[in-house]
């Protein structure tokens, strides 16, 4: 599935996917769609939304590395950076190879 993640269209679809629980082979799993939301409202800065969606994700599979990274800049965004702080070394330390978590660890200092 590919996606537009600044696109309102492909929030709309998400969504959707998520309130209808019909499930394609074509869709990905409920956690992956919850992590596609996040990163698309944070991407959009509807960062309350895009903390919502990763706390979804995150109770599905609480060791989803992406999802604290997501969450942590949603974090940065409404200038928590003490919780934006602990998601992105709590991805660090379920994936340590996980960039994108030590670029936004980077942003913040």
């Amino acid at each position: 599935m590919q996606l537009d993640f600044y696109s309102a269209e492909t929030i709309t679809k998400l969504n959707a996917s998520i309130n209808s629980g019909e499930w394609s082979s074509e869709l990905p799993s409920k956690k992956i769609i919850y992590y596609y939301l996040c990163k698309s409202y944070v991407l959009n800065a509807d960062y309350e939304l895009a903390i919502n969606s990763c706390n979804a994700a995150i109770s599905i599979d609480e060791k989803y590395s992406e999802a604290y990274v997501a969450r942590g800049l949603a974090y940065r965004g409404v200038q928590d950076f003490d919780r934006a702080i602990r998601d992105l070394e709590q991805a660090i330390k379920v994936k340590p190879e996980i960039v994108d978590a030590y670029l936004g660890l980077g942003q913040i200092s």
